[in-house]
């Protein structure tokens, strides 16, 4: 039998902060999409860039999770037209931190490239819309960083370690997760230079889904 190492052993991201939001466009079903933001940070290091992971309703997160955080929200948005969540409050609830424990412990975390399968793509928020760079030029990239799960790793014949991912939570459902969301539009191969800010826009545009 294979040996079976821990995905623990990579490490541990914490989420420190959880907002709430809608999008303001409607579905191709004539609704509008509930997600949670999590922002997470890996605990090796104090100093260590926080991810913001998104996770919509009936997708990668229950409306009964959805409802449970709802609870906990704050009265006004932020200014992305968020809500951010009460987490003191939530803890001090038995019944509901029980059911939410673990959205705030994620062993096995990590961050990995991903390779969009369109090649290079233009970036959008959770409405459809252009993102762009700091500095006003719209994200243009065909890789992005995407975040793990994993659960174990087997050692291979040529020495090397085979993740075996939390369900929901692998490299190709995660890539295909985000390029579906948020680089719909593939860009004109013959137009734009290949190395166009490809390794910063992850940083851009999921982060800001509002």
């Amino acid at each position: 039998m294979a040996q079976i190492i821990p995905g623990s052993v990579i490490g541990t991201y914490e989420t420190n902060a959880i907002t709430l939001g809608v999008s303001k466009n409607e579905n191709r079903d004539g609704v509008k999409a509930r997600f949670a933001i999590l922002t997470v940070k890996d605990d090796y290091s104090a100093g260590a860039r926080p991810k913001r992971l998104i996770f919509f309703e009936n997708e990668t997160i229950s409306t009964e999770q959805i409802a449970i955080l709802a609870k906990y929200k704050a009265a006004q948005p932020d200014t992305k037209g968020g809500y951010p969540i009460n987490i003191q409050a939530l803890k001090a609830s038995p019944e509901d931190w029980k059911a939410m424990e673990k959205w705030f412990t994620w062993p096995g975390g990590n961050v990995e490239e991903y390779k969009l399968r369109k090649g290079l793509c233009y970036g959008n928020d959770i409405n459809g819309n252009p993102t762009t760079l700091k500095d006003g030029t719209q994200v243009i990239t065909d890789t992005i960083g995407v975040f793990t799960q994993v659960k174990f790793f087997t050692p291979e014949a040529d020495g090397s370690l085979k993740p075996h991912y939390v369900a929901g939570l692998g490299l190709e459902e995660q890539g295909r997760r985000m390029e579906d969301r948020f680089y719909k539009v593939a860009v004109n191969q013959t137009s734009v230079n290949n190395e166009q800010e490809a390794g910063s826009a992850e940083e851009e545009a999921p982060d800001g889904p509002f």
